[in-house]
């Protein structure tokens, strides 16, 4: 069956590398679950957040991208997997050189790619088997032995703070044959292995004799030019196994710093970009010749990370009373333009592991926020900082949430932190954290545990620490994950281990009289187009 996929000391610089991703934005079925297909059931992307219905497109359009070629504290782009340095930063980039085992879809399945098929064998084992005839952009063949190198080659980076530990359970692959692979995860945890990264960059396979200047993947897509910070261009490549659903026929990308959103929109209205990211501060500037494209994201949460280790805010009935005392749809209207929707669990709605239990323990009601108050140690006020980041409408939203927070005798104190890992996290500050995303999937259980950074103040729970270890051995198919979520999640919420604000989707602006289908690369919120989808009129 098809499976579905549901970011100083050295040690502390890994820590650190790992939150960057986040900041950018501003039971086992042994033998049973595998996903496999064949090019009749190439396309199965049916879902377009760009809206709109089919259109001819010209197949040698070539679609101009504003894309962070810099980002920040990664110090550039680089083709070079182990040398990344976040852990969600050029989801889509990589995919359209070097092609992918799987690859994500729209509405959050993994599906073949260069792989026929991709089985969960057993707990330590995950068999990949590569379609007959796939080859490198050099034409010379892509087998289990490159399957073996690469996937071996990002292991032994030990590059935990861009692959994320679990990744690291990935030991060894065999060769069984010219086409065929075995992956060996030494701890029993291939099944959440599966889910995490077989569809990720994570798996992303580069040659033995790779130019990372101007690298042969086995993509849709082949780098012609590449200057390094300011541009790249890509032209699709015919040999793909898959060419046929590739719409543009090329792509070409302009370094555009993701704080920069109007000058952004403003090149699209200008026609001299077709595809930049955006958010809510620029939405009313998306008119004319530029429409709005929307993804729901659920990485996409604006929260108060909360240091539980000592003060008021070590106080479960005070960190519940203040989850009580914001009022998030005065919020989502002030700030988000009604665009977000309000969060109060660790998963929207819209997934299968939100808890309709858990639904009103942090919902907006302010009387029960004052009673928790007032029987607590701190009825006569409290006060705590909040470290927000400048971006994504967090200043505006903290602004609000402080005088929310005055209803129940809180004094909020707010931080402006640029340079949030170390204003706040690094070394760990007292108070809260105000930003608009978490980690993406199984990664978000890191808030919670762990000595990542995102872990804020290292708080620990012995028995969530339990159930964390039980998931990891668990598929995200399994019905055990479920049930194993929603105790996770009602530790979560009873202790109110974090603030819950809203979901937020991802924005793209695009050219609308050059672009139809406009749709951002699947399960990532830097800009990419999904090449299955985007497509330049005829």
């Amino acid at each position: 069956m098809n499976r579905g996929s549901t970011h100083v000391p050295s040690h502390a610089r890994a820590r650190w590398r790992a939150l960057t991703g986040l900041l950018l934005v501003g039971g086992l079925l042994l033998g049973a679950c595998s996903s496999s297909g064949d090019s009749s059931n190439a396309n199965p992307d049916t879902t377009s957040a760009g809206g709109g219905s089919a259109v001819d497109y010209d197949p040698t359009g070539v679609v101009n991208v504003g894309y962070d070629l810099v980002a920040g504290q990664r110090k550039g782009f680089t083709f070079d997997p182990v040398q990344n340095a976040a852990s969600s930063v050029d989801e889509g980039l990589y995919y359209a050189v070097y092609g992918r085992l799987m690859r994500p879809t729209q509405d959050g399945e993994l599906v073949p790619d260069l792989a026929e098929s991709a089985t969960l064998v057993d707990a330590n084992t995950i068999e990949v088997v590569l379609r007959d005839g796939v080859t490198w952009q050099d034409g010379t063949p892509f087998t289990a032995e490159n399957v073996k190198y690469g996937l071996e080659r990002n292991a032994g980076s030990k590059n935990d703070a861009a692959f994320t530990k679990p990744f690291f359970s990935l030991t060894s692959v065999d060769v069984v044959s010219p086409t065929t692979a075995k992956l060996n995860i030494s701890d029993g945890t291939a099944a959440s292995w599966f889910d995490s990264f077989m569809g990720k960059w994570q798996v992303t396979i580069v040659k033995p004799d790779a130019d990372f200047d101007i690298p042969v993947g086995a993509g849709p897509m082949k780098v012609t030019a590449f200057s390094p910070q300011t541009s790249m261009a890509m032209e699709k490549w015919d040999g793909y196994w898959d060419a046929a659903s590739i719409k543009p026929g090329g792509i070409e990308l302009t370094n555009l710093v993701s704080e920069q959103v109007a000058p952004g929109i403003a090149a699209v209205k200008a026609g001299q970009l077709d595809f930049v990211l955006a958010n809510v501060d620029g939405l009313a500037d998306v008119n004319g010749t530029a429409s709005a494209s929307y993804q729901p994201d659920d990485s996409r949460l604006t929260m108060l990370m909360m240091c539980k280790s000592d003060g008021a805010l070590s106080d479960p009935n005070i960190r519940i009373a203040i989850n009580k005392a914001i009022d998030r749809e005065a919020i989502n209207e002030a700030v988000f333009q009604g665009t977000n929707t309000p969060a109060n669990q660790p998963w929207p709605e819209s997934s299968q592991f939100y808890d309709e239990d858990l639904a009103d323990v942090l919902s907006y009601d302010l009387d029960g926020a004052k009673e928790l108050v007032e029987g607590s140690a701190y009825a006569s006020g409290f006060e705590f900082d909040a470290y927000t980041l400048q971006s994504a409408g967090m200043p505006d939203a903290a602004a609000i949430m402080k005088q929310q927070l005055e209803e129940i005798g809180a004094t909020m104190n707010i931080v402006p932190a640029p340079n949030y890992v170390s204003d706040f996290l690094d070394p760990p500050q007292p108070g809260v954290g105000v930003v608009p995303a978490i980690p993406a999937g199984r990664a978000r259980l890191n808030q919670w545990s762990g000595d990542q950074l995102s872990n804020t103040c290292d708080y620990s729970n012995e028995t969530l620490n339990g159930l964390i270890t039980q998931l990891s051995k668990v598929s995200d198919s399994d019905p055990q994950a479920k049930e194993l979520w929603a105790q996770i999640s009602d530790i979560v919420v009873n202790e109110a281990l974090t603030g819950f604000i809203s979901w937020g989707q991802n924005i793209i602006a695009y050219n609308n009289e050059k672009l139809s289908e406009a749709t951002n690369f699947p399960a990532t919120n830097i800009t990419f187009p999904d090449l299955r989808l985007t497509a330049v009129k005829a």
